[in-house]
């Protein structure tokens, strides 16, 4: 605090304290002069400090307007090609269902039947063909116990075939074996006989031999030497005749043997022509039980991808479904989210696609659930107008989550649910935000007419 001092008060004050005084009086101003001094140049500091902040910082330019959520993808309706009989209703309007769900199941006792039949007729063909494989490898034949419980009176026939057809071929064969093994032992027999006869015929030669000069000089009988040379003649004739006969039994031997080589070429050709034609069967029947499994598996209808029942178009037990009929609707549930924002057209001009977005569903509270990140995914090219006959651009955002909250607990969106969008279309300094009102009065100060 100043003292001031009059002339008359100094007068009295001695020299030394009026010296002390103008001392302590001018240090104080002094000390009073130095806080200021601090105080504003702090300020300044301080001012400048904040300046060079306001340059520097950055915030967000954001573009903000409001939308509805909408279906990523168009209803979908499901249909049953065949048609039938409802038997089950397995979902109601406002399900949420996974792609592949069942939703209803229809009765079709014709498909079924026919598909029962061809599976039967399948495992029927499967155990022929079995059967012919092996009586073509000359194996033995080996069932699938699987297929013989489910066809036991088919695999009993194919056993029954397989052991009539292999005996059949083995009696045939053994037969030609046995005429084989005669004919083998009459060969047999006119060896020996002629290894006989021949002995005789030399035996009788030297008898012959030795009578010979004795009916020339009248010592022997002429008419026993004509027995001896009747009989030689037999033997030879004898011989001849077993030796010509061999050459006739091999042949017919020869000729069994390829009969018998006939008969298995026989059984094995007949066995290989039944066999593609069986594959072939088999295989048309396998093309056709595709087509019947596919007809049975259209009783039971599925969602085609995931979503929410909007609308069941059947809903009483038995009722008749027609032929390519309307059943369930629904509004698909994809991994992204599409927004459908309106945007003021003043707004609109430093939008493009690509941009980032944040999401705040009205529904959830933003200070407690946040909002979903997503991304400007289409423009309209025009205009449009609402019902007021406001203008706007319409904005496609998607977002790669389809719900809030937790992974636990989480906030499922739905169609239709009401947002509010802010794009982010840049970053300006606080600087340059505090400075715009200026600079637009700057721009139009002075220009009025």
């Amino acid at each position: 605090m100043k003292q001031t001092i009059s002339q008359d008060t100094a007068r009295d004050i001695p020299q030394e304290q009026l010296d002390y005084i103008r001392i302590y009086d001018r240090a104080a101003r002094e000390q009073h002069y130095a806080s200021s001094r601090i105080i504003v140049l702090s300020l300044v500091l301080i001012l400048i400090l904040l300046v060079v902040w306001a340059k520097y910082a950055t915030i967000d330019e954001v573009t903000r307007g409001m939308g509805v959520v909408i279906p990523s993808g168009k209803i979908q309706t499901v249909q049953n090609l065949e048609g039938g009989i409802v038997e089950e209703l397995l979902v109601r309007d406002g399900d949420q269902v996974v792609k592949g769900q069942a939703l209803i199941k229809i009765k079709n006792q014709q498909f079924e039947s026919i598909f029962k039949e061809s599976k039967s007729a399948m495992n029927g063909l499967a155990l022929e063909i079995a059967r012919l494989r092996a009586e073509l490898d000359h194996t033995s034949l080996v069932i699938d116990p699987e297929l013989k419980a489910l066809v036991p009176a088919i695999a009993r026939i194919q056993s029954q075939l397989y052991e009539s057809n292999t005996r059949f071929l083995l009696n045939q064969q053994r037969i030609l074996e046995e005429k084989i093994r005669q004919k083998q032992a009459q060969i047999d027999k006119y060896r020996l006989q002629i290894k006989h006869l021949a002995k005789k015929a030399r035996l009788l030669k030297q008898q012959i031999d030795i009578t010979q000069p004795l009916v020339e000089r009248k010592i022997e009988s002429k008419t026993d030497f004509l027995e001896l040379q009747r009989k030689q003649a037999d033997i030879i004739e004898q011989k001849e005749l077993a030796s010509s006969s061999i050459p006739e039994l091999k042949s017919q031997i020869a000729e069994m043997q390829k009969k018998k080589e006939e008969l298995a070429i026989t059984f094995r050709t007949r066995a290989q022509k039944e066999l593609g034609e069986a594959l072939t069967r088999r295989a048309s029947l396998v093309e056709k039980q595709a087509t019947f499994k596919d007809q049975v598996s259209r009783t039971l209808v599925t969602a085609p991808s995931a979503g929410i029942v909007k609308q069941i178009h059947v809903n009483t037990l038995g009722q008749v479904v027609k032929p390519g009929m309307d059943l369930v609707e629904i509004v698909p549930l994809e991994d992204n989210l599409l927004v459908e924002a309106r945007i003021r057209p003043s707004d609109i001009a430093f939008l493009h696609p690509g941009q980032k977005a944040t999401v705040k569903v009205t529904a959830y509270d933003f200070s407690i659930y946040g909002g979903l990140p997503g991304r400007v995914e289409r423009i309209s090219a025009d205009t449009l107008k609402d019902e007021r006959d406001q203008t706007y651009f319409l904005v496609e955002i998607v977002t790669p989550k389809t719900n809030l909250g937790t992974k636990e607990k989480p906030l499922e969106i739905i169609p239709g649910m009401t947002v509010s969008v802010d794009i982010i279309t840049g970053k300006k300094t606080i600087l340059s935000y505090i400075l715009k009102p200026l600079l637009k009065a700057k721009q139009n100060a002075l220009t009025e007419r």
